[in-house]
């Protein structure tokens, strides 16, 4: 599974979150899909996104873009 931060065209906004399984039954009912997972991990991974993006964007301004 993979987050994406703004537009998913700025691939690098992005924070793998690793693999779920997902079974898909085409005749079955529609049901609401719950995954778990660790929350604390997944702030870390968010955080150091947010990051990643402010110091991009701090270096792009540097460049005048």
């Amino acid at each position: 599974m993979t987050l994406f931060f703004g537009s998913r065209r700025n691939w690098r906004n992005r924070v793998a979150c690793g693999e779920i399984d997902i079974q898909l039954d085409p005749q079955g009912v529609t049901a609401p899909i719950a995954i778990g997972f660790d929350s604390a991990a997944a702030q870390e991974q968010i955080a150091a996104a947010a990051q990643a993006m402010a110091e991009r964007a701090a270096r792009d301004a540097q460049r005048g873009r």
